[in-house]
């Protein structure tokens, strides 16, 4: 469950990245920014907690392969080489969910 909330904090990290960049026409850009930044900036903090999850645990993700329809994630976890495969559309409705997470961070966390 780790491994899956991991690969889908990368992908909505990729995707906040690539919207922020779009921003710049909307008049309250730099409130956008702000915001999405503070999110960025839990989602990191999240992922490395992940991962020393993982170095304590003895996992490793080895690599991860966006493909057409999927991506495949290859780890190692106890000496054991898994593969595990998201589907984009699934993961494009969870990180939805995910993002709407943390949306509704305490606006006193925001400032």
């Amino acid at each position: 469950m780790k491994l899956k909330r991991y690969v889908h904090l990368e992908v909505l990290l990729e995707a906040l990245n690539r919207d922020k960049k779009q921003l710049g026409h909307l008049k309250m850009a730099e409130a956008y920014e702000d915001y999405i930044d503070h999110i960025i900036d839990q989602i990191l903090k999240n992922m490395a907690e992940l991962r020393r999850y993982f170095r304590q645990s003895q996992g490793e993700i080895i690599q991860v392969v966006q493909l057409v329809g999927e991506r495949m994630v290859e780890y190692n976890y106890r000496g054991y080489r898994l593969n595990v495969k998201y589907l984009n559309e699934f993961m494009r409705v969870e990180c939805g969910e995910i993002l709407k997470q943390y949306m509704k961070l305490k606006r006193s966390d925001l400032f």
